[in-house]
């Protein structure tokens, strides 16, 4: 990579990168507008490397610096360059925000003074990031950050020098989500993401059990996976988002992990046990179900079938119930196959 230096033009080879260091002055009762790099022999004002690419990066700004980068270098890219900027009288006004910094709920005022008694009694108007501003006082939230100016109603371009109002406020939106969603098979993984917005950013996520077990502190990233989960693994979890407004939760978010089901069809005679089993306090207890059939079928964690037929073939389920209400598991097939008998002639 070169930098340009104070004395003569830039060299580089094919396929490199070159810097143009630049900054750039201007009155201070002035605002920058617009900036341009462009061809020294180019009559319009806009950017020559907007079609470039992404080859070109303007690192530069509206205050000073006028940087400019070119990446992957051809011969098609020599030429002379050169650098412009447009601005516009500030008018005398001056625009004020207090405080710079607050926190969601306090109050906000903006003042905007000129540096002479101005005899027409102008109408000041705010904008907020090009958007029109209707109070001068306010309770603020976390839309109402962004720069400001003000200007003489009528004369919007000439306008204050922008300032800028940080509006800070605890985590908002706090969700816990799980990848995959859904019932999972044990032995299977499952990611638990927790994501929201602040301001100031998160400083750590803390992910618990419905329990109150802290499971992971996630910093700076915010999944967790669990690998290989088990039945044990079932239950409610939920996130903890931190930054240095305040601490926030998120809701409840339920993982049902279920056994797997019989792997494939199944051939009559044979003994088939279904467990259910969920995480709950107090304790459940469980019902069994047939889909389409009339009355439960058996109480208790375990459904045995000793010597299945076909007549036990359907969708089974089943009601873990206590106090706080009841959750039915998803639906399990059993698939009976009559067992073939040959008789020899």
């Amino acid at each position: 990579m070169i930098r340009q230096g104070s004395g003569g033009s830039p060299c580089a080879l094919k396929g490199s990168s070159v810097m143009f260091g630049c900054s750039y002055d201007y009155p201070s009762d002035q605002t920058i507008t617009n900036t341009f790099w462009k061809f020294k022999n180019q009559i319009d004002d806009t950017n020559f490397f907007e079609q470039y690419g992404g080859r070109v990066e303007y690192l530069g700004n509206k205050k000073h610096n006028c940087t400019l980068r070119m990446d992957n270098l051809n011969s098609n890219d020599e030429n002379s360059y050169l650098f412009r900027f447009k601005t516009v009288d500030n008018n005398g006004l001056t625009a004020e925000v207090n405080p710079a910094t607050v926190r969601e709920g306090e109050k906000v005022t903006l003042k905007c003074s000129t540096t002479c008694t101005l005899s027409n009694h102008p109408t000041i108007v705010w904008f907020r990031d090009g958007q029109s501003v209707s109070k001068t006082e306010f309770q603020a939230n976390s839309e109402d950050s962004g720069r400001y100016r003000c200007a003489d109603q009528g004369q919007d371009l000439l306008s204050s020098a922008p300032v800028s109002l940080d509006v800070q406020y605890a985590p908002k939106n706090v969700t816990l989500s799980v990848n995959p969603s859904g019932d999972v098979v044990k032995g299977n993984s499952v990611t638990l993401t927790c994501s929201c917005s602040a301001n100031p950013p998160v400083l750590a996520y803390i992910l618990y059990k419905e329990s109150g077990q802290s499971l992971a502190t996630l910093t700076p990233s915010q999944s967790h996976t669990i690998h290989r989960i088990s039945l044990t693994d079932s239950g409610g979890y939920y996130c903890l988002a931190k930054n240095e407004v305040s601490d926030v939760k998120s809701n409840v978010t339920s993982l049902n992990v279920q056994c797997d089901s019989p792997s494939g069809p199944v051939v009559e005679g044979i003994f088939v046990n279904l467990t259910c089993s969920s995480h709950a306090n107090p304790a459940v207890s469980y019902t069994w179900y047939k889909v389409n059939g009339s009355c439960p079928i058996q109480s208790g964690t375990q459904l045995i079938l000793e010597k299945v037929s076909p007549a036990n073939s359907g969708r089974y389920y089943c009601e873990a119930q206590n106090k706080h209400g009841a959750l039915n598991s998803s639906l399990l097939l059993l698939d009976v196959l009559c067992k073939l008998t040959v008789h020899a002639m």
